[in-house]
């Protein structure tokens, strides 16, 4: 019984994004009245349809049972958040993940850390190089320098890291010049309000991965016009969304964006707010034959009485 447990618990690790696997897990361990298996079968009904009554029955049963088991299901100092019965996301400074991680992960499918404190280059070497780093997904390292980022980018733990959120760091255009050919399977990068200016875009397009690229967020960042234009000069066919809010811009992106729509087949929201344009933007996005979804603009000079016709536009003060 212990080894099918055991079995099934190394299936979920494998695969943590397999709902089936938790749920043959829940069955196991409630045939052994293991009250872990009611709390991961309680999680899978919350997420779905309930009535209030349901809603409110079952949420009450949770806590109950976090409440009597939480320090024994999850021996941990760092703050986390649960999934399905299981921590996928964990917070905590470099140190602390040190010495948590091996054997939290170990026993949980963490797909997920944020680090609070990176410890300087000698922290973010140990972090980049952990064994357990591998199987995270998503990545949260604020307040990064250049150094710190470059270390990251390159650790052999971090090779497999589809999201890389670096925002409200010292970073640089070197930052995104260490990029290289590294963190090949990132699909979303956040570098929001950082330093990079326009000369941090070469880095990025000479990322030998950024065609891959599904979620970009350069806002806060320092560019201009020009600083767009040869970001997307060249195609960035995997490009959904595009973050470039409080950036010195005006008008002429529009223009800019619309001209390259043939390079960003897939953009489907972007977000533009206080970024200096006016009405004439507008004209020219609804014109251009960019797909989009959702088109933010908030808080430049248009009104949302303006955007009214476009369903797809957010625009006005808010």
């Amino acid at each position: 019984m212990a080894d099918r447990a055991a079995s099934l618990l190394a299936e979920v690790l494998a695969d943590p994004d397999s709902d089936a696997a938790r749920q043959v897990l829940a069955d196991e361990l409630l045939t052994r009245g293991d009250p872990r298996g009611e709390l991961i079968q309680l999680d899978f009904a919350l997420a779905g349809a309930l009535s209030i009554r349901k809603r409110a029955l079952l949420q009450a049963r949770r806590a109950e049972l976090c409440s009597q088991h939480a320090a024994t299901w999850w021996p941990t100092a760092l703050d986390y958040r649960v999934r399905h019965g299981f921590i996928e996301a964990v917070t905590g400074s470099a140190a602390q993940l040190a010495a948590a991680g091996p054997a939290l992960l170990a026993a949980e499918p963490v797909v997920e850390v944020t680090v609070s404190d990176v410890g300087g280059e000698a922290g973010a070497r140990e972090l980049a190089a952990a064994p357990w780093m591998a199987r995270v997904r998503r990545l949260i390292a604020r307040r990064l320098d250049d150094a710190c980022f470059a270390i990251l980018a390159a650790g052999s733990g971090c090779q497999a890291l589809a999201s890389f959120n670096a925002s409200g760091g010292r970073l640089t255009a070197a930052a995104t010049a260490s990029l290289g050919d590294r963190l090949p399977a990132c699909r979303t990068l956040v570098l929001t309000h950082n330093d990079l200016t326009d000369a941090g875009i070469a880095g990025l397009r000479a990322w030998r991965h950024v065609t891959a690229v599904e979620t970009l967020y350069l806002s806060v960042c320092g560019l201009t016009t020009a600083g767009v234009a040869q970001l997307v000069a060249a195609p960035l066919p995997a490009l959904a969304r595009l973050g470039l809010t409080g950036n010195e811009l005006d008008d002429a992106v529009a223009s800019v964006l619309a001209s390259h729509a043939a390079h960003l087949p897939a953009l489907r929201v972007l977000e533009l707010k206080s970024a200096g344009l006016s009405r004439a933007a507008l004209d020219i996005f609804e014109h251009s034959g960019l797909a989009l979804e959702r088109l933010d603009l908030r808080r430049n000079s248009i009104r949302s009485a303006d955007a009214a016709a476009l369903p797809f536009v957010r625009a006005g003060s808010q």
